[in-house]
């Protein structure tokens, strides 16, 4: 019995070491850092990239993590937007394709955390080139059917109304049938 003491409270030691001891370390000694930056393509047709590097606090790169890329955009008021998410390459980059369509964005890139490191979070403003921006441009579609954008309510606004002058009519009808059916006390049947 002795030596079951002698073992038990080492190895029960170790057991909480391992389930509550090493994960808080990891994450307190697992502090991380997150660049980001623009990579400009070097064909005009294709899109640029915005890069995010994520690094330990020595420098080393981090391969394998998921990244995700925000951009605030003006949407009935300023939101943020999902460009997308990527992992991490052995060199620690992660990469999304972005068409700027306005010559700032100011991105948010962050990396939720694992068992190893601490999660990350920055924001920075990337600034491209006017010859890279794209200006949205809203046009009016042109189609054979444009004349009847200006007919087609009119003329649903003219047989909606004959609908009702036939049913107040036919209403108007009814009722004076009755009261001269009431009044003489038998229906007519010789004259509708």
């Amino acid at each position: 019995m002795r030596r079951f003491r002698h073992y038990a409270l080492p190895g029960f030691s170790l057991f909480l070491l391992v389930q509550f001891g090493l994960p808080a370390l990891a994450q307190s000694g697992g502090e991380v850092s997150l660049g980001v930056q623009v990579e400009r393509s070097a064909l005009p047709d294709l899109p640029d990239n915005v890069a995010a590097r994520l690094t330990t606090g020595s420098g080393e790169p981090i391969g394998g993590a998921s990244v995700d890329f925000w951009a605030e955009v003006e949407i009935l008021g300023t939101r943020s937007a999902l460009l997308g998410t990527a992992t991490t390459d052995a060199t620690g980059v992660a990469r999304v394709p972005i068409f700027p369509r306005r010559p700032q964005y100011e991105i948010r890139v962050s990396f939720a955390g694992n068992e190893l490191y601490a999660p990350v979070e920055t924001t920075t403003v990337l600034t491209f080139p006017t010859e890279r921006v794209e200006p949205v441009q809203i046009t009016t579609p042109t189609s054979s059917l444009a004349s009847l954008r200006t007919v087609m309510p009119r003329a649903m606004g003219i047989v909606v109304a004959l609908l009702w002058i036939f049913f107040v009519a036919a209403v108007f009808y009814v009722v004076k049938t009755i009261h001269r059916d009431s009044t003489t006390g038998q229906p007519n049947l010789d004259n509708p």
